[in-house]
């Protein structure tokens, strides 16, 4: 048995390992324990079921969780390759269960499953884990505990907070409290199942209104929903590899369409999944030319399906609800827009970011061409943006509106969140000023390379460079 030890946050953690270190990008398991007699046991039921993926016991003496510290570790395993980041999956000896319910709770984008006997937490807050694989092991009269002035709810209850929001992931099996961990994980199914996980697959939706639906995977890109009369509208289809044609027939009766805000792999994949697809005139012609410019855009195999060309001013009719396309090219040269009055909701993709940044790709010699570009996009929108502002702006990435940083996206389920940016008119702006002071060397050049990821901001408005 191997044990590591770093600090994070100011809090030591220790984990172990029954053999080499972590590492080779593996699917992983992780399990909470609350000291090492716990750990040794736990792993030597667990790893003889793990195959080709690892496993760690996490100790946490007394079962208290130091989240933050934890959530540091998780990040730090899952950015520098250490595990697959999609495929890490949660499980806790009994003593250490109230620890995993928080940490799905808070974290829940970090884990792909979880498997938990017995525990407490809130069950309003479990609700964030909705759409997580649950496994739960209850024990008959466990009851309500009173913490902090706060009621945790029992694991049959916090099963019951799951179903009521909708949730179809979670399964519930009560069992003898006597030597339960041991008989849960004797025969290796658990293990099996929990590591077999992916969030690749895992898809999340999000009621907006009647006919209208958010839907976001694991790559964090957004689609949406809307229906009319007589057809539904896809607007974008994420990077996600569920299956979002079944997602979006469980939400809509009626004939699905499909309207891609512009060509990049996090908007476009597996098209060819759909019927119909509205694309902007420009990238029509571009794939007319040569089928390859947007290859990525396909499952393998695929081929385009019927493509629509669309261009400023063009109007997508569903029955009874009609979409107006805008154009504000920058991000990429053709990007669009869809603005539904019946919703009062604009649908920006990437144009102006998310609430983060707007990311702008193009050789380093063309840097200033595509921001005189761009600012002039932008400044043909504002008048158009100035009577949609009191709709509700959605970006292509609905929790960049909680900052870009992957590690806090999620600090808001913790109530501990520290920005906030959505969409909105100012974000537009602030563009245009950005774009200026670029132009004229008020932000220079040397400012933008010198800094993380060639970041520069005004106000709201934020940009990244990418270059090619």
């Amino acid at each position: 048995m191997r044990y590591f030890e770093k600090v994070f946050d100011g809090q030591v953690l220790k984990w172990c390992v029954n053999g080499a270190e972590l590492g080779g990008g593996k699917p992983t398991l992780l399990c909470l324990v609350s000291n090492e007699t716990e750990a040794e046991s736990c792993l030597s039921k667990l790893e003889p079921h793990c195959g080709e993926a690892q496993v760690t016991a996490l100790i946490l003496p007394g079962g208290i969780l130091p989240e933050t510290a934890v959530q540091s570790l998780v990040f730090e395993w899952q950015t520098t390759g250490i595990i697959d980041k999609c495929k890490l999956s949660l499980t806790a000896s009994q003593s250490c269960a109230d620890a995993a319910w928080r940490l799905i709770s808070h974290l829940s984008h970090c884990f792909s499953a979880a498997a938990i006997l017995g525990g407490h937490a809130d069950p309003y807050e479990v609700r964030a884990a909705k759409f997580m694989p649950l496994k739960v092991y209850t024990f008959a009269g466990e009851g309500n505990v009173l913490a902090d002035g706060k009621v945790l709810a029992d694991a049959e209850k916090l099963v019951m907070s799951l179903r009521v929001t909708g949730s179809e992931t979670v399964e519930r099996t009560e069992i003898n409290p006597e030597n339960a961990w041991e008989n849960v994980f004797a025969d290796g199914k658990i293990v099996r199942w929990l590591l077999k996980q992916d969030r690749r697959t895992q898809l999340e939706v999000t009621w907006i209104k009647p006919g209208f639906w958010r839907i976001d995977d694991y790559f964090t890109a957004t689609c949406y929903l809307i229906e009319g009369r007589d057809k539904a509208l896809l607007i974008d289809t994420g990077m996600g590899e569920g299956d979002l044609l079944d997602t979006v027939k469980k939400l809509t009766r009626l004939p699905v369409e499909v309207a891609i805000t512009h060509p990049h792999r996090d908007h476009m994949f597996r098209i060819d999944r759909f019927e119909k697809v509205y694309l902007h005139k420009n990238d029509v012609e571009k794939i007319r030319e040569d089928e390859n410019c947007f290859a990525a855009a396909l499952s393998d195999g695929g081929k385009y399906p019927q493509l629509v060309p669309i261009d400023e001013g063009s109007v997508i009719d569903l029955g009874g609800v009609t979409v107006d396309v805008l154009n504000l090219g920058g991000h990429t040269e053709n990007s669009v827009m869809f603005a539904c009055a019946h919703y009062k909701a604009l649908f920006t993709g990437d144009a102006i970011g998310s609430g983060y940044i707007v990311l702008m790709i193009c050789p380093e010699k063309d840097m200033y061409e595509v921001l005189k570009s761009y600012k002039k996009n932008l400044e043909c929108f504002l008048p158009r943006a100035e009577a949609l502002r009191d709709y509700a702006w959605f970006g292509g990435h609905s929790i960049q509106e909680n900052g870009c940083d992957e590690q806090h996206q999620q600090d808001y389920l913790a109530g501990r969140s520290v920005y906030y940016n959505p969409l909105r008119l100012e974000i537009v702006q602030d563009m245009v000023v950005l774009c200026e002071k670029l132009i004229t060397g008020e932000i220079s050049k040397a400012d933008v390379m010198s800094t993380d990821e060639h970041y520069c901001n005004y106000g709201s408005a934020g940009m990244y460079f990418r270059f090619i």
